[in-house]
Order: C-alpha cells, then structure tokens, then sequence
C-alpha cells in the first residue's frame, strides 16, 4: 500500500491476525402456580477472548508529532494485545394478572463484566522501549436493578408504563492505581397501542438507556490503530443517557387493496461517548470523551401502495437527520447530516403469464461541517419482467440505470446492471434447472459518499464482474 500527502510519500505493509473465541451457558426456569401468577428466571454465562495482532511496517519514520521514534532505514512494529471478558447476568421475574384488563410485572436483576486488557508494542531490529504503549488494565462493571412494568387496558387502547431503579458501580484498575464509581440512575419507559380499527392501529413507545464504557475505552496505554493514527483511553469517562422515541402508524385493508405503513424514530444522546481527534499533520492521535452538546438521530419512513385489478401502485420514502457534536483540535464541531429516499413502482400483469415492474428511486445525502458543505444525489431508473415461456419454462429478469452527482464539484458518474435468470421445472418434478447471469453489462465499479468526523468524501469501489451460475436442484 502507498500513502501520498504532499510531500511525504509512504510504503506501507500491514498485517492484522486475531483467532478469538467465546463460551456460552444458558439456564432459564419458569413455574406457574396458578393462572394468575407466573414466575420465571434466567442466567447467562458468556466469557470472550481476543488477542489483535497489528504489523505495520514503513519506509517512513511513522507517527511524526505523535511519538518519538528512532531514525532507521526501515521501520516494523509489532503490536500485540490480549483482552478477557467474562460476563454473569440473571434475572428474575414475577409475572401477575390482577383482573382481566390490568397485569403487573417485577423484574429483579444483576448483570457483572469482568475485563482484564494486556498490550505491548515491539519494534524490529531496534532496542527502543515503548513504555507508552505497554497496557495492563482490569475493568469490573456491575448493575443490580429493581424494575416493574404496569399493563393496562381501556376500550381501544393498551397503555404500559415502567420503570426501572439501577445501581450501577464500576472500577479501573491500571498499574496499580485504581478508581471506583458508582450511582443510582432511574431508567422510566412507556408503551402504549391505540386499536383505532381492526385494520388501523397506533403505536407510541418511549425509551431510556444508560450507555457505558468498555476497557478499551479506559485503558491509559497507547494503542496503534492504523499507520497514522493512535488511540489512548480515557479513565474519567461517565456514562451517556440515550432517550428514544418511536411512532409506529399501520394501516392494511385486503378489502379496498389499500395499505399504508409509516414510523418515525427520534433519539437523544446526551453525553455520548465520542472520539476525539488531535492532528499533527497527516498523523491523528484519538481519545474518548464525553461530549456535552446533545447528539440526536431523528428517522422517518412512509409506504404506501394500491392493487388493482391487473396492476399495483407503490410508493415510499425515507428520511434520516443526524446532528453530532464532535472534537477536533480540542475544538467542538457540530455535524450534520440529511438523506432522503423517494421510489416509486407501477405493477403489471399481462395475460397472465408476463408481470412487469416499472420503478423509479431518487436518493440526495446532505452533509455540513463547519464551512464544508456537499450534496450528492442518484437518480435510479429500473425495470423487471418475470415471464412465463412454456410450461415450467420461465425468465426473470432485471435492469437499473444510476446517474450520480456530486453536485459541489459538478463530477457525474453513470453505471448500470442487468441481471437475467432462466429456469425450468415441470409440474409435479422435483427437479429443477436454473441458469442465472449476474451483471451482463459488465460494470465494473459505482459511487458512494461518506461523511467522517473531518472529511465529505465521495469513492468508487470495484464490484464483482459479469458472472453466471447452472444450478441443479432436488426437492427430497
């Protein structure tokens, strides 16, 4: 691999090698005494073990600004770590029906993690230490909760609210210096179901979360993470709170061939733990913290579609904002993304024998950070026809047409597949025979955006070429 920023230019080699594994015990208990009361319980075992091995070798002194190394012809580093998780959870729940429209749930849990994390870096041919990068790290996390759920019916609407109490502590331990934490955090949420009609209903649900840190997260010690970037932990991290809110609409009449479905999801990260960037030229050292500014994810999507007779209508789109507040240079940078998807396809079926679906899809991604800002759009044309020939005989085929924009930069990239799909079965066999041609066109690549913490990019990546398939089958 070659790596060009202005005037540094860089042969890079890299090795990653992990062989992880995982073990897995399950126990679960339920007795009913009587109708009415039902009691259940669970425990799970689960213990992990990774050990990432990274080899970056270069002709270049790597990590200029970041970390001192010595001067050599050739540099190869070798880092290796090893990291343990065990983990023991168990709940225990007491399920009672108090009438026929109230129910009451209390749920009584405990969940413990214990992490250990070891790591070193070796430098070939040269006797320099890297005390920086050593990491001998233990990490405990315990919860114990009290939760209960209260399940209420009233005409058309079913309403259940809970919550739950948690005591979560967690302790760090490095090198002989260990910190404690601990705090009560009460978790509500609520659920509720509106049968506005046997083919209409309403859902509404509400959501609290408590997201913590992991030892990778915590561990002091200097971790390489790719040829120009370095992670260290962070042991002052707290845990984010994340609220979600969900709309669910469900509308399905066989009688009127009339269906129309539509959600809409909102999430707020508050304190979210997030990756921050320090630059030394093309060189990156990250960390995580706590960022203070609110993080939210607002989604949406509609389906609608109506059958006819002899034909379909279909219709739809997606949206999807994101607001996130990032730090770089130790300065807060607030990001935003907003993409929409509309599409929309016309059913049709023709003597019975030929169906065909005429389609057309418009997808726009819209980036802002900072002063950067770019959209880029497709337009995306198909057709499918699904054929009856002969007797078992049928064709199946498809074709999509792309036209994508950058539309900062003015580039437009063109590309399009086409697929066909021969088979044949005689009624009553259990043989059959498929012939299936994948990309007939031969395109080779297609264009995609990204947005990243500093960079609005838009590549080309290789797809896989014409190709095609005989398939033999036997149904037993």
């Amino acid at each position: 691999m070659n790596s060009n920023f202005g005037q540094i230019d860089q042969n890079l080699a890299t090795l990653q090698t992990r062989t992880p594994y995982s073990f897995q015990q399950k126990a679960e208990w339920y007795h009913a005494p009587s109708e009415k009361r039902v009691y259940s319980m669970e425990v799970n075992w689960e213990k992990k073990f990774q050990d990432p091995l990274y080899d970056l070798s270069s002709n270049q002194k790597p990590f200029v600004g970041l970390f001192p190394v010595m001067n050599q012809e050739s540099y190869q580093f070798l880092q290796q770590q090893e990291i343990h998780t065990q983990t023991l959870e168990g709940a225990f729940n007491y399920y009672q029906i108090l009438n026929a429209t109230n129910h009451l749930n209390w749920s009584l849990g405990h969940q413990n993690i214990s992490q250990s994390m070891f790591g070193r870096l070796d430098q070939m041919d040269s006797d320099q230490v890297f005390e920086e990068f050593q990491n001998d790290a233990d990490f405990g996390f315990q919860d114990i909760y009290l939760g209960m759920t209260y399940k209420t019916k009233w005409k058309k609407m079913i309403i259940s609210p809970s919550v739950f109490l948690h005591r979560y502590a967690w302790q760090d331990q490095q090198f002989g210096n260990e910190l404690t934490h601990d705090k009560v955090i009460a978790l509500p949420g609520f659920y509720s179901k509106w049968n506005i009609k046997s083919t209409k209903s309403l859902t509404y649900r509400f959501q609290t979360e408590a997201n913590f840190m992991d030892i990778q997260k915590l561990a002091q010690g200097l971790v390489i993470q790719d040829y120009n970037s370095i992670f260290q932990g962070n042991r002052m991290l707290e845990n984010g709170l994340f609220t979600t809110h969900t709309f669910n609409y469900n509308h399905f009449d066989m009688f009127s061939g009339l269906n129309f479905f539509g959600n809409v999801n909102w999430q707020r990260k508050r304190d979210e733990i997030i990756t921050t960037t320090d630059f030394a030229g093309i060189n990156r050292l990250l960390s995580a913290l706590n960022v203070e500014p609110v993080n939210e994810t607002l989604n949406g999507d509609l389906r609608v579609d109506k059958r006819y007779n002899r034909f379909k209508l279909a219709a739809g789109g997606r949206w999807n904002a994101f607001t996130t507040n990032l730090v770089l240079d130790e300065r807060l940078i607030r990001n935003e993304q907003f993409s929409q998807t509309y599409d929309f396809k016309v059913t049709a079926t023709f003597f019975k024998v030929l169906e065909v679906d005429l389609g057309y899809a418009f997808t726009a991604n819209n980036y802002n950070s900072g002063a950067l800002s770019n959209t880029f759009s497709t337009h995306s044309p198909e057709v499918e026809i699904d054929l009856d020939i002969y007797k078992g005989l049928k064709l199946n085929a498809d074709y999509t047409y792309n036209s994508y924009l950058n539309q900062a930069s003015g580039v437009r990239s063109d590309f399009e597949f086409l697929n066909a799909f021969l088979s044949y079965q005689e009624e009553k066999s259990p043989w059959e025979f498929r012939l299936s041609v994948w990309n007939i066109l031969d395109t080779r690549s297609i264009r995609r955006d990204s947005f990243s913490e500093n960079l609005i990019s838009t590549f080309s990546y290789l797809v896989q070429p014409r190709y095609g398939m005989l398939t033999l089958k036997y149904d037993l």
